[in-house]
């Protein structure tokens, strides 16, 4: 069977030529290759992952063009981007995944089947399904080959020591660069494009406001204020904390405290983790010396805690 016209013929028969000058010597006559080539000329052409990677490309450039008019091949042809067909035929819903035999799932159908169709030429797709032996697939594995959930992909990139190792020891690759290789981080780098043309705007924006003449937020100390600024601030809140944390549970302790935090009293409650500041509520209920429940809202506060501070109204 001869399915290429003779223009078609010298056409292959030249980019099959120019293609295997890349092999050495005696691999140029490879049965493979031999075969290969004469099936090109009659518009035929297998593709598996059981053929040299060179015929591989040839057969993949070949049908593009459209000088392989049927193509046998299996599903890791159908991962091209750009290799539709008019129609696709199934040998079979069932496949051996090297371990056993199962059916196609939706994903694999879907990639494959999707082939059908090429866009500017065909209207519409045709898809095939041989049934051997007379045995036809049942409808509920038809409906879920068409119309089922695809299998989550999931990236099997992992950083061990090992590779983290062999990085360092070549210069011009860093960790960062093997890890936007990868299929995880694919979506992180997309967004990252969009996050460094925001954060340049947004720096822009910042440059552009004029700088506050702040006494209080000054570096350096100033007739106006005592302290040294912010910073003399912050060391003196984390100073406060910290004592705070070693004198309350004493003073909790002691009967005047106990005393004043009876129920019936009003306190005014600073708690970060509550998301109270001087606000006041009532004591209801003392539960016991560590915790204390506070108005209709059942609130309850730890009095130990280092960023509650009780006053009494």
């Amino acid at each position: 069977m001869d399915l290429t016209t003779e223009l078609e013929k010298r056409h292959v028969q030249l980019f099959f030529s120019q293609c295997i000058q890349r092999l050495k010597g005696s691999d140029k006559e490879l049965p493979q290759v031999l075969n290969m080539r004469e099936l090109c000329l009659r518009g035929f052409a297998v593709h598996h992952s059981g053929i040299l990677p060179i015929l591989k490309e040839v057969v993949e450039l070949l049908f593009q063009k459209g000088y392989v008019k049927i193509l046998f091949a299996t599903e890791t042809f159908a991962m091209g981007v750009n290799m539709p067909a008019r129609c696709v035929v199934f040998d079979s819903v069932v496949k051996h995944d090297g371990t056993e035999r199962r059916l196609l799932n939706p994903g694999e159908y879907t990639q494959m089947a999707g082939r059908a169709g090429r866009r500017g030429l065909d209207s519409t797709g045709t898809v095939v399904i041989i049934c051997k032996d007379q045995t036809i697939p049942q409808s509920d594995v038809l409906r879920n080959l068409i119309s089922g959930q695809a299998l989550r992909l999931e990236s099997k990139f992992r950083v061990t020591y090992s590779m983290i190792l062999n990085l360092l020891r070549v210069e011009q690759l860093k960790i960062e660069d093997m890890l936007k290789r990868s299929y995880v981080e694919s979506d992180s780098l997309r967004e990252s494009k969009r996050k460094r043309k925001l954060l340049i705007e947004t720096t822009k924006q910042l440059e552009k406001i004029p700088p506050i003449d702040c006494l209080v937020c000054s570096a350096s100390p100033s007739p106006q204020c005592s302290s040294a600024g912010l910073r003399a601030y912050h060391d003196a809140l984390v100073h406060f904390s910290n004592n705070l944390e070693l004198v309350w549970p004493k003073l909790n302790d002691t009967p005047a405290v106990n005393k004043l935090l009876s129920p019936g009293r009003f306190l005014i409650v600073t708690s970060a983790s509550n998301g109270l500041e001087n606000e006041m509520v009532i004591l209801i209920k003392e539960l016991n010396n560590k915790h204390l429940q506070f108005d209709e809202m059942q609130f309850s506060a730890i009095c130990s805690s280092t960023n509650a501070v009780f006053c009494m109204k």
